[in-house]
C-alpha cells in the first residue's frame, strides 16, 4: 500500500500526470474528510454541468528529482 501521506506518485508521474483532482459537493463532509486523509489539498471551487458547485481538492504528483 502506497503511503498516503506522500504527495508523489511515481507511476503517474512517469504516465504524464501532473495532479489528482476529486471534487465534492460542499455537503458532503464525508468526501472531503476522505481526500483529506488521503493528502489532498484544498483547491479551487467550480461548478458542475449540472451547475452544482463542487470544491476541488488536489494531490501534486511530481516526482522529486535527485
Amino acid at each position: 500500500m502506497a503511503d498516503q501521506q506522500s504527495p508523489r506518485s511515481p507511476y503517474a508521474a512517469r504516465e504524464g500526470g501532473k495532479e489528482a483532482v476529486i471534487r465534492v459537493e460542499p455537503a458532503n463532509a464525508a468526501s472531503a474528510a476522505v481526500a483529506h486523509r488521503a493528502g489532498f489539498l484544498p483547491g479551487k471551487h467550480t461548478h458542475g454541468e449540472d451547475g452544482t458547485r463542487l470544491d476541488w481538492y488536489v494531490r501534486d504528483l511530481s516526482i522529486e528529482t535527485r
